[in-house]
């Protein structure tokens, strides 16, 4: 398979990404995608992971938050990561190194992939799915959206025709990244830095699971209008609920502090968005089994592998670590990597 690569590509990747990392456990509960209060807590959306409420971190290690799976002799290391975080954000990477050293595999988060015939095929055959051909978006919205998508424009120093002949969600996906981009926000890190380190240390590099891009082009296809337009309003609160707290969520992320992670992580605008269709739902759902899956491959195995799983996936009931403690493992928090 290979991966998306066109202009497009960048911001359905980090779409797909966000709606898969962005876990709503059945029975959950999330906000109306046009309701303005994103930034509930996000344990008090959904509940919180009944594996971290109860360990004790005493004193709290250099770097961001760390766990230990163990089943036996086996061990995986746990990176819990945010996204997004200012490209220039700091942090200790030295609990990261030592648990890289000796490890036999990195886990990364779940990529999105393009099938047979690459780019060319999608736009032939998907494209439409999330297009508009005779409409333009600022002129068929209602006014209080068209001024704010305006406004989120100015700031991105965007123009109109970037956005025109997208459906409303996919626009608002658009916003959104260039948005962060214009405020120097990165939607890779830091995953991409943790890969990095760990090539450089020989560590070889895999996803956890590798799910079609046409799949949530078709989870995007079933939304109806009135959906569409929930969609755009639930990103536009998002970029709403980033901009009145730039950089606070990479701060929280680099010390460690999950207190501050759940008050500036408000739930994903892909979460409201998607979750308003089954195959939006079934798609995120066998993101978290199938990385639950390969990371309990990876407890059966022999050796160490380290693994970069986003908090949200982790915070919330019935998250990564709650499975992975029912099917068998020991969940602790290593002082030292």
């Amino acid at each position: 398979m290979r991966r998306l690569r066109s202009s497009l590509g960048p911001v359905l990747a980090a779409s797909l990404m966000a709606a898969l990392v962005a876990t709503a456990p059945a029975g959950s509960q999330t906000l109306p995608p046009s309701s303005p209060a994103m930034a509930t807590d996000l344990a008090e959306q959904s509940g919180g992971s009944t594996v971290l409420e109860g360990l004790e971190i005493v004193g709290r290690p250099l770097g961001p938050a760390m766990w230990r799976a163990t089943m036996g002799d086996s061990e995986v290391i746990i990176l819990g990561s945010v996204t997004p975080i200012h490209h220039q954000q700091k942090w200790d990477d030295g609990r990261l190194r030592r648990s890289l050293t000796g490890a036999r595999l990195l886990l990364t988060p779940v990529e999105g992939k393009m099938g047979v015939g690459g780019v060319a095929a999608f736009l032939a055959r998907d494209a439409f799915r999330v297009r508009t051909f005779r409409g333009d978006l600022e002129k068929d919205i209602p006014p209080d959206l068209r001024e704010r998508v305006v406004e989120t424009r100015r700031q991105a120093k965007t123009k109109a025709d970037r956005y025109a002949k997208w459906k409303p969600a996919v626009a608002g996906a658009l916003l959104l990244s260039d948005f962060r981009a214009a405020q120097g926000v990165s939607e890779a890190k830091p995953a991409s830095q943790v890969e990095d380190i760990a090539r450089a240390m020989k560590v070889p590099v895999k996803p956890m699971a590798e799910l079609p891009i046409s799949a949530l082009m078709k989870a995007a296809g079933d939304l109806n209008q009135a959906q569409q337009i929930n969609c755009l309003r639930a990103f536009l609160n998002q970029i709403t609920f980033e901009g009145a707290r730039p950089g606070e969520l990479g701060k929280a992320w680099a010390v460690g502090d999950l207190a501050g992670v759940r008050r500036n992580y408000p739930a994903q605008a892909y979460e409201s968005c998607l979750g308003q269709v089954g195959g939006g739902q079934a798609l995120r759902e066998r993101a978290v089994a199938e990385s639950t899956a390969t990371l309990l491959q990876a407890l059966r195995t022999p050796g160490k592998t380290v693994a970069i799983i986003d908090l949200a996936q982790m915070q919330r009931r019935n998250g990564v670590l709650d499975r992975l403690q029912a099917a068998g493992a020991q969940i602790t928090v290593p002082l030292d990597g």
